[in-house]
């Protein structure tokens, strides 16, 4: 831990990297994107939690205050890329995004790209949970009242409500199934902004925004779409209780 907390100082990427238990066989492999002003850490939990469910995961590290959405979009890319080059090409690779991360996503997977870096229908499912698809009232606000946000944080003004947003030009996510998971108490991003164009399946679960990823229920819906393409609706029900 003092290793990472010292690389995190330093402003050093931290990817995180877990294999099954050996008695395990892991026949999937999956890349956790987390969001705006968090690092990999605020993905750990779901990393070692998904691995022991058989999956190979590849924790995924960025500097969310250093460039806006399609730049994080682009060196994502460059990150799958890599990933791709370690698996065996049988091997179904998936993603698990938070917040931002769902954002910048739609660009590293975007089809109108002239580069050959990355085949992005080698990505076979992706859930998203709590994705600003639709901007953040919050992030509005902060933009708008709360300029220094914005040169802190230079995506903030991107990911804003507002109509000019850039993030209403997101690229459309082609070939891969796309699940979005949404908090009913989600102060930061509305339900009515985490739908998207295409996607295959959406459920709105109790959480609030920032620990989604650490509710059981949501977990659990994590791990069925990445097992079926599909959520259950009893998961709407489950009791809010976090780990």
């Amino acid at each position: 831990m003092l290793d990472l907390l010292t690389k995190y100082a330093a402003g050093k990427k931290c990817h995180f990297y877990f294999t099954p238990d050996s008695k395990k066989d892991c026949k999937e492999a999956v890349v956790l994107v987390h969001g705006l002003m968090r690092r990999s850490s605020n993905m750990y939990g779901l990393g070692k939690w998904l691995a022991n469910q058989g999956y190979r995961v590849y924790v995924y590290d960025y500097q969310t205050s250093q460039d806006g959405i399609a730049g994080h979009g682009q060196k994502l890319r460059k990150y799958l890329k890599k990933v791709c080059s370690e698996l065996p090409e049988e091997m179904p690779l998936h993603m698990v995004t938070h917040s931002m991360g769902g954002i910048i996503t739609r660009y590293a997977l975007a089809k109108s790209q002239d580069d050959d870096l990355f085949d992005s229908g080698r990505i076979n499912r992706i859930v998203m949970l709590g994705p600003p698809h639709g901007g953040s009232d919050l992030a509005r606000f902060a933009a708008k009242y709360l300029p220094f946000t914005v040169k802190m944080f230079q995506p903030i003004a991107e990911l804003s409500s507002e109509a000019k947003a850039a993030v209403h030009d997101s690229p459309v996510i082609e070939g891969p199934e796309v699940g979005v998971v949404a908090g009913k108490y989600d102060l930061q991003v509305s339900v009515k902004y985490t739908f998207m164009p295409g996607i295959k399946d959406h459920i709105v679960l109790k959480s609030e925004h920032s620990l989604m990823m650490k509710m059981p229920h949501v977990r659990d819906a994590c791990l069925e779409f990445l097992q079926k393409g599909k959520f259950s609706p009893h998961f709407q029900d489950a009791p809010v209780i976090a780990l």
